[in-house]
């Protein structure tokens, strides 16, 4: 059985997700800020980390996966397309909440040099490529859970304003998400939890309108 934990992080709450299994494999997906509570959950839970995905590299999103690296040993993945996003994160910050910067890791593994299926630990990730709000944007897919990141939330779409965004990838991304199963659920990387097949009419309405 798949547990699911939800740790916000910052002033804009962004999501984090540990994802782990009945044998106590997991993984971090979008590590935020919020160390401590990450952590925490980690080690009461008992929970092998194996790797760190990041569905994007906006700073919101990325301010945690150094110290996880270091402090886990794990390797951290992130979609070649967001490299440029990755190096360029403290700006946005700065645009934002003009705060100190976070720390901007290595990345170990690229996704696009994966299979679009393949094993952490014992536990099969599916990755979609759903640029748009950034270049390298993804969708994590893990049995019947879509983290989205920020090209989905409930009741919004991403956002294409900011530095690398495309209302053209983002229209392509949406079509991609129209095709899984209604029953999926959508774990943002804002906001709460929903069902792909509630997103459905407000995707469709984006879709014409552009």
């Amino acid at each position: 059985m798949l547990k699911i934990k939800t740790v916000i992080s910052g002033e804009i709450k962004e999501n984090c997700y540990i994802v782990h299994n009945s044998s106590n494999n997991g993984l971090i997906i979008d590590p935020g800020e919020n160390y401590f509570e990450i952590i925490h959950y980690i080690n009461e839970n008992n929970i092998g980390i194996n790797a760190i995905i990041n569905t994007h590299a906006h700073y919101d999103h990325i301010g945690g996966v150094k110290y996880f690296q270091d402090e886990l040993n794990v390797p951290f993945y992130l979609h070649s397309s967001d490299e440029q996003t990755l190096k360029r994160a403290n700006l946005l910050r700065i645009m934002f909440e003009g705060k100190l910067s976070v720390p901007i890791p290595k990345i170990d593994v690229y996704i696009d040099q994966l299979e679009d299926v393949f094993l952490i630990g014992d536990m099969s990730i599916r990755i979609l490529h759903t640029p748009g709000h950034t270049p390298g944007g993804i969708c994590v897919i893990i049995q019947k859970n879509i983290f989205s990141g920020d090209t989905l939330m409930k009741g919004l779409i991403g956002r294409t304003d900011l530095p690398g965004g495309n209302r053209k990838h983002l229209i392509a991304s949406l079509e991609k998400l129209l095709n899984l199963p209604g029953h999926s659920v959508i774990y943002p990387g804002h906001g709460s939890k929903t069902l792909l097949k509630n997103e459905c009419d407000n995707i469709k309405k984006y879709l014409r309108n552009q």
